[in-house]
């Protein structure tokens, strides 16, 4: 695995890969200049990323249980308790939140977790 595939994979920047690959964190091997990453520690990185509260984030678009935030996939998304027009959910983890009424539209959906996603950064 290169560390294009790896920082898509845990949503990081290459930059962070690199670091965390030449400190030893991440396992690898250096061969003509390229970084190589094992794919059988995968599941150990992964890990450790949710470990320190960064779980991978799976790509937009992909379905996404009504109980589940539509942005990190965590299982606490739920009302916010807000009051106004109706009832508002939220995920405590990355804050992403969403009127009720819109998930049933995966169109609005994508769109409001590609502008949660964009704002973030």
């Amino acid at each position: 695995m290169t560390i294009k595939q790896l920082c898509d994979h845990l949503q990081i920047k290459p930059s962070l890969a690199r670091s965390l690959l030449a400190a030893g964190m991440i396992p690898g091997q250096k061969r003509n200049r390229v970084w190589h990453i094992e794919e059988s520690v995968l599941p150990r990185i992964e890990q450790a990323f949710q470990l320190l509260g960064h779980a991978p984030v799976p790509p937009i678009g992909e379905p996404t249980p009504k109980d589940r935030c539509p942005n990190c996939h965590q299982a606490h998304f739920g009302p916010s308790g807000g009051a106004g027009w109706g009832e508002f959910l939220e995920c405590p983890q990355c804050r992403f939140s969403i009127h009720e009424h819109n998930l049933s539209s995966p169109g609005l959906v994508n769109k409001a977790v590609q502008d949660h996603r964009r704002l973030a950064k």
